[in-house]
């Protein structure tokens, strides 16, 4: 609709008039509030009344598109992804699908609009999920990271114009992670030790000269142990 439609469709449906002192008035729509009474809303002369209602219909049809059309945090995660997937290795690539299952499929925050994330919306999703998953300090700065870059790929995209992470850092939640306990054992899984010997035999079959492959076997094995 044009100016003028708005302005006919406006005053069909709201009282509209101009007071004794000289002023104009007119209603906008106010919850809980009928037609043709609501927000009451006054200007010094008929044009800038006018102003004041036609920017209100604009604004709220922006509002309108903007929230129907606006991505989910998940929606854009998966964008970013599309990208960074093509930098990754498969074995990066599985990480990221586990910590994206870990930390955001299923939860309010995941399913969020992004144009409506906060500061206060991501400061406080990032407390809770560190403390509930115990994170240690590592996966406390992957989580950060995680969102910093789905938001920054918003905002290079214009899906949002604000910053929300802006004056978030990661050590802001990692003085709430769980410090990990370090031994001095070291051990391999049945899969690294196969790798690990595959990859000397190679080896020893391009340099037999090199040291011979049961001596390293052996001290693998040995080391495995202690």
């Amino acid at each position: 609709m044009n100016k003028k439609q708005v302005l006919d469709l406006h005053k069909k449906m709201y009282n509209y008039w101009q007071g004794k002192n000289g002023k104009w008035y007119s209603y906008l729509p106010k919850e809980g509030v009928e037609p043709p009474k609501g927000k009451q809303i006054e200007s010094v002369n008929e044009e800038k009344l006018n102003n004041k209602i036609i920017e209100y219909y604009t604004n709220e049809e922006s509002r309108k598109k903007q929230k129907k059309a606006c991505p989910t945090f998940l929606e854009v995660y998966y964008m970013w992804r599309s990208l960074k997937d093509l930098e990754l290795t498969d074995n990066s690539i599985y990480k990221y699908n586990t910590d994206c299952k870990r930390f955001f499929e299923d939860t309010d925050f995941g399913n969020m609009p992004i144009n409506q994330m906060t500061e206060n919306t991501i400061r406080l999703f990032l407390l809770q999920t560190v403390k509930e998953l115990k994170l240690c300090k590592k996966s406390c700065s992957k989580l950060f990271g995680y969102i910093k870059n789905t938001i920054r790929y918003a905002r290079v995209e214009k899906i949002i114009l604000d910053n929300p992470i802006e004056f978030l850092e990661p050590k802001d939640f990692t003085k709430h992670s769980v410090e990990i306990e370090r031994t001095n054992a070291s051990y391999y899984t049945d899969n690294e030790l196969l790798t690990l010997l595959n990859g000397l035999h190679c080896h020893y079959s391009s340099a037999p000269t090199y040291m011979p492959a049961y001596a390293v076997e052996l001290a693998i094995y040995g080391n495995e142990g202690e």
